[in-house]
């Protein structure tokens, strides 16, 4: 089932990456993170197969993350965290995050 949709997610890259490069008229370069999955050989096998592998963004291992999203959390966590230091519920949660 993995590999279905990890097939299906591929194929979509790669109409996806040949139709934007078409508009464009420029080669579209793919960014991964250095997750697990995206360094498996399997991955990079079925990039190569696809062509894409050479489009792909070197990111070095360590970084630093561009995720705009995770200080944001962080930040949300650390706030809840001292309103309700015990939530028991998601009634809870959901009360402190509205608070914020």
């Amino acid at each position: 089932m993995l590999r279905d949709i990890k097939c299906t997610f591929l194929a979509s890259l790669e109409r996806f990456w040949h139709s934007e490069s078409a508009c464009t008229h420029h080669y579209v370069y793919i960014q991964e993170d250095n997750a697990s999955p995206h360094q498996a050989h399997s991955t990079i096998a079925d990039l190569q197969e696809r062509s894409l592998y050479n489009y792909l963004l070197p990111w070095p291992a360590t970084s630093p993350d561009i995720n705009l999203i995770k200080p944001i959390w962080r930040l949300m966590k650390t706030r809840i965290s001292k309103l309700i230091p015990c939530r028991q519920n998601n009634n809870d949660m959901i009360e402190a995050i509205q608070v914020q």
